[in-house]
């Protein structure tokens, strides 16, 4: 349930962003048209200082692809690349259901490239949740 709820939080801030482009959501039939954000969330392996019933730390990342139209230029990938790292700042917190999920580092900007039929940059956004594994 915890991570259902992580990916829940982390999608629903978003999908709330002004101005954001069209999102391709994991598992979906969607073929959006460039430019468009490819979300995918990666969970690292969880922090257990406890023992069985105890709260643990999850943390990981959400990998936010921006895929733009090749032969363009770089500076409307790299725009919204900004707005996606001041979107998700450091030291915010976002909940869903019982879950809190917090950001303690400002979002990274990878450096951008050719990917097949796109011009890709990518911004990752790496949190952390304290899960109570008692929790329903």
């Amino acid at each position: 349930m915890s991570t259902k709820l992580i990916r829940q939080a982390l999608e629903i801030r978003l999908a709330a962003m002004p101005g954001v482009v069209g999102i391709a959501w994991e598992n979906t039939n969607a073929t959006p048209v460039a430019p468009f954000i490819q979300p995918n969330l990666m969970f690292a392996e969880p922090d257990d200082n406890g023992y069985k019933d105890s709260n643990f730390i999850q943390r990981g990342y959400l990998q936010l692809t921006c895929l733009y139209p090749t032969n363009t230029g770089t500076a409307s990938a790299q725009a919204m690349a900004e707005k996606l790292r001041d979107w998700f700042s450091r030291g915010d917190s976002y909940v869903a259901g019982i879950q809190t999920v917090k950001l303690e580092r400002t979002p990274e900007i990878s450096g951008g490239g050719i990917e097949e039929t796109y011009y890709v940059i990518r911004v990752t956004v790496r949190f952390w949740a304290e899960i109570d594994p008692t929790a329903a």
